[in-house]
């Protein structure tokens, strides 16, 4: 059973827009320390969201499985 979260990845279809909107309509800064050029981090109190670009799961760029 979990008893808190502390870290999530959601992959994203467009990571610009998704960075966009936690930055912008959020309010939330990216943490430069620990953002890829296909990941972007954000922490809420003891929570890091990592959205994604999709293209990192499957070589073809699309979602779920193969």
């Amino acid at each position: 059973m979990f008893h808190k979260l502390m870290a999530t990845e959601l992959i994203v279809r467009d990571l610009a827009a998704c960075t966009a909107f936690y930055r912008e309509i959020l309010g939330l800064e990216v943490r430069e320390s620990e953002s890829t050029s296909d990941s972007v981090s954000f922490q809420i109190d003891n929570v890091y969201f990592f959205p994604a670009c999709g293209k990192r799961g499957r070589a073809d760029g699309q979602f779920g499985a193969a």
